[in-house]
C-alpha cells in the first residue's frame, strides 16, 4: 500500500451545537488500484488526542467530493449509515472504547496491542469489503511469519469480537472468520511444562532467590503470577490449611480484585506449602528487627528481604534468566501453571478438583486447555480398573 497525494479539499458543516466538522479527500494506492478517501477531524476536547475518521469513497475523486457533504452530516450525528464506506479501522477504534471499562486493564492493553497488528493489515477495507478469504490470507501470512498457533488463536478471538461488534450495529450481515484447519501446527497449541525433577532441579538452584517462594508457590497450587504477588498473610488460615484468593497484581503494580468469580477461591495447602509460608513469615519476623525503620511494613507474602513486595517485571525477568543460566528446557512464569495441572492431571487427581484449584469456570475448559494428558490418564485408568475385576 502508498500513499498518493491528499487533494486538501475541505468543507465546514456547522450544526445547531455550533460544532465544526472538517474533511478533506485523500488518495491511496492500496494493493495496486486506486482509491479515495474522506478524511474526516473528528470533534475533540481542548487537550485530547486529534481524533480522524477514514472513509472509503469508491475509485474516483468526483465520486469522493459528492459524498463529502453527506459522510460529514453522518459522522456529526454518529451514524455508520449501511455500513458500505466504514473502514475496519473506524470499527477497532470505537470497539476498544466499548470496551475500555470492561475489561481488566492487562486484558485492555493486551486486546489493544492485537487490534492495532490487526489494523495494520485491514486498516484500508471497509468492513463488508473482508471476506473470510481476505481473513484466512491474513491467518496464513502469520503461520508464514512463525507465529504460534496461541497467539494466532488470540488473534482470532479479537479479530472475531471485532466483527461482532460491527454486526450488532447492523454494518455487517454475518462474521467472515473461516474455521482455521492448517495441517502440522497442531503441535505449536501445546505449551511447554516442566516434570517433576525439573521442577524440583529448578528449586534447588533458585533456592537463595528471592523468586523461590513464588516459583514453590505456582507450582504447588497452580496460582497465577498476579495473584501470588497479591498474597497477603491474611489470607493465609494456618489451622484450616489453606489460603483464599481474592486479589490478583495487574501489570502496573496495582492490586485488584480477580476478574472472575470462580477465580475467588479456596485453596488447600500441602505439608510442603504449609512449612515453607511458616519459614518465611518466621523470617520476615527477624528481617524487620534486622531492618528496623526502613523495613517496608505490609503484609504481603513474597517480598525482598526490606520488605518490599516484588513486582511481576522482576519475577518474570529473573524467572527468564535463571531458566537460561541453569540450562533448562525454556518455559515462562505462566507454564508453572499449566506444569501443576499437567503433573496433578497425569497422577490421577479428578478434573474437577484441578479445575476448582486453577479457578476455572468449568472443568470443560480445563479439560479443552489439558486435553493432550488425557490419553495418559485414560490408560492409567483402564489398568487400576482391570485390577479392581481381578480382586
Amino acid at each position: 500500500m502508498s500513499i498518493a497525494n491528499n487533494f486538501g479539499y475541505t468543507i465546514i458543516v456547522r450544526s445547531n451545537e455550533v460544532i465544526n466538522l472538517k474533511g478533506s479527500i485523500t488518495k491511496k494506492i492500496v494493493s495496486g488500484k486506486t482509491r479515495y478517501y474522506i478524511v474526516v477531524d473528528v470533534p475533540h476536547r481542548k487537550g485530547e488526542k486529534r481524533k480522524q475518521k477514514w472513509i472509503a469513497a469508491g475509485t474516483s475523486y468526483r465520486q469522493a467530493e459528492s459524498m463529502l457533504p453527506k459522510i460529514l452530516l453522518e459522522v456529526q450525528s454518529s451514524s455508520y449509515g449501511t455500513g458500505q464506506h466504514v473502514l475496519f479501522i473506524n470499527i477497532v477504534d470505537d470497539y476498544l472504547f466499548s470496551n475500555k471499562q470492561r475489561l481488566a486493564s492487562s486484558t485492555y492493553k493486551r486486546y489493544e496491542g492485537i487490534a492495532k497488528a490487526l489494523t495494520q493489515y485491514f486498516e484500508m477495507y471497509t468492513v463488508k469489503e473482508i471476506e473470510p478469504y481476505i481473513v484466512d490470507q491474513y491467518f496464513k501470512s502469520l503461520i508464514k511469519k512463525g507465529y504460534s498457533m496461541n497467539t494466532i488463536a488470540k488473534y482470532r478471538v479479537v479479530l472475531s469480537q471485532i466483527f461482532a461488534y460491527a454486526q450488532e450495529l447492523k454494518l455487517i450481515d454475518t462474521i467472515p472468520i473461516p474455521k482455521l484447519k492448517h495441517k502440522g501446527t497442531a503441535e505449536n497449541y501445546l505449551f511447554q511444562v516442566w516434570d517433576s525433577k525439573e521442577v524440583n532441579d529448578f528449586l534447588l538452584c533458585v533456592k537463595d532467590s528471592p523468586i523461590y517462594l513464588p516459583t514453590f508457590i505456582a507450582v504447588r497450587t497452580g496460582m497465577r503470577l498476579g495473584e501470588i504477588l497479591a498474597l497477603k498473610w491474611s489470607a493465609i488460615d494456618f489451622d484450616k490449611q489453606q489460603l483464599t484468593v481474592r486479589y490478583a497484581v495487574d501489570v502496573e503494580g496495582k492490586l485488584k480484585t480477580t476478574k472472575t468469580k470462580q477465580s475467588r477461591r479456596v485453596i488447600k495447602l500441602t505439608p510442603e506449602v504449609l512449612s515453607l509460608l511458616k519459614e518465611t513469615q518466621h523470617q520476615q519476623k527477624i528481617s524487620k528487627l534486622q531492618y528496623g525503620s526502613t523495613y517496608y511494613k505490609n503484609d504481603f507474602v513474597c517480598t525482598f528481604e526490606n520488605g518490599k513486595p516484588l513486582s511481576r517485571n522482576y519475577v518474570s525477568t529473573t524467572f527468564r534468566r535463571k531458566v537460561k543460566k541453569y540450562k533448562m528446557p525454556v518455559i515462562r512464569f505462566h507454564d508453572l501453571r499449566h506444569t501443576f495441572a499437567t503433573i496433578a492431571l497425569s497422577h490421577n487427581v479428578h478434573v474437577k478438583v484441578v479445575q476448582e484449584i486453577l479457578g476455572h469456570a468449568s472443568s470443560r475448559t480445563t479439560l479443552d486447555v489439558y486435553s493432550h494428558v488425557m490419553p495418559t490418564m485414560q490408560e492409567q485408568s483402564l489398568e487400576i480398573l482391570s485390577r479392581a475385576f481381578e480382586s
